[in-house]
């Protein structure tokens, strides 16, 4: 930390004991922060299962018994949470640090929270780190920020880089929390906002694989942000059935556009939209209706997010079918609606 410009290091407040907050939880904006925990607690922590491949970092990790979540694979999560409950049963190990935004963020919101730290029952104590350096953004959060190598580069070259560690009062669930995860969460969300003065949003890892997913299509990555937590909660589509879409958006903008996707657009015009839906040539009739039902702010175009919830209310007549949230609103939309 002394090597990259961090000479002090403000601290507010102070863990407490195992005894009072077995767990703590932290916002989490780059790889400085694992540096941190471990000058401070030396503690059990949770990372993504591909953080192991890096060297050096991934040998520590293992060697401080770090509980991996592998982020692609749905029952991957089941497994954390069971070793996390037991760390935290057995007196045996130090306290857990969990970042439960699950991926990092640049420090100007909070992402919405995994459960995986509220499920035990146990008090929490909330954790706030801020890189507060006004020349230099210290936060690493791909596919929109710099690589972490160029990041550690410009930390080297600053003369001086500050940080702030403040401790909040441990949270102890209530009943109502212990038997409601989503309502512990809420409550540590809401402490940690407030002392961090930002706002909180329901942005998610998986939007970060979806920006992922849109860059590799060609998309600017910021287009395919969709406030999944919310997005699933919304319109019924996970991160997978969210690929899937933007998978075909994408090819419908290909399209329009003779195979290749314009610098920075975002967006499908009508032909795309057409395409996107499998609806190649169709009329200028069909296509108008389409884009009447899709392009909701009335732009002329029609976002992703405008995508999946214009096929959010199909999917939704054939929930009870087999098949992808994709393919069951196309179904729905052939077979019923443009007849």
């Amino acid at each position: 930390m002394f090597s990259l410009g961090f000479h002090y290091i403000k601290v507010n407040g102070r863990p407490a004991p195992r005894t009072e907050a077995p767990i703590l939880v932290s916002n989490h904006q780059g790889f400085l922060d694992i540096w941190i925990w471990l000058w401070q607690l030396l503690p059990v922590g949770v990372s993504a299962a591909e953080n192991k491949r890096f060297p050096i970092m991934g040998e520590i990790m293992l060697a401080f018994q770090t509980i991996f979540v592998d982020r692609e694979d749905g029952s991957s999560g089941k497994t954390a949470t069971e070793q996390i409950k037991a760390t935290v049963e057995d007196a045996r190990y130090p306290q857990v640090v969990i970042y439960p935004e699950g991926n990092t963020c640049n420090g100007r919101a909070l992402c919405g929270f995994k459960m995986g730290a509220f499920l035990p029952g146990k008090p929490v104590q909330p954790v706030v780190i801020q890189y507060k350096n006004p020349s230099l953004d210290a936060s690493w959060c791909e596919p929109l920020g710099i690589p972490v190598h160029i990041l550690a580069l410009r930390m080297l070259l600053e003369l001086n880089n500050t940080v702030e560690i403040t401790y909040l009062d441990p949270v102890v669930p209530t009943k109502a929390m212990q038997e409601s995860p989503e309502l512990f969460a809420r409550a540590v969300q809401s402490a940690m906002a407030e002392a961090m003065a930002v706002p909180v949003t329901q942005y998610s890892f998986g939007d970060t694989a979806l920006m992922f997913r849109a860059r590799k299509y060609g998309l600017p990555p910021e287009a395919a942000l969709m406030e999944m937590d919310r997005a699933t909660q919304v319109f019924g589509a996970g991160t997978t059935d969210c690929k899937e879409c933007l998978e075909h958006f994408a090819n419908g903008i290909k399209a329009e556009h003779g195979g290749s996707v314009p610098k920075g657009c975002g967006a499908a015009s009508s032909v795309g939209l057409a395409t996107a839906l499998g609806l190649e040539g169709a009329d200028v009739s069909t296509s108008d209706s389409l884009m009447e039902t899709f392009d909701q702010d009335k732009s002329g175009t029609v976002s992703f997010r405008e995508f999946v919830a214009g096929l959010a209310p199909l999917a939704a007549k054939r929930k009870a079918e087999e098949g992808s949230f994709y393919a069951r609103a196309i179904m729905e939309l052939k077979e019923n609606v443009l007849k």
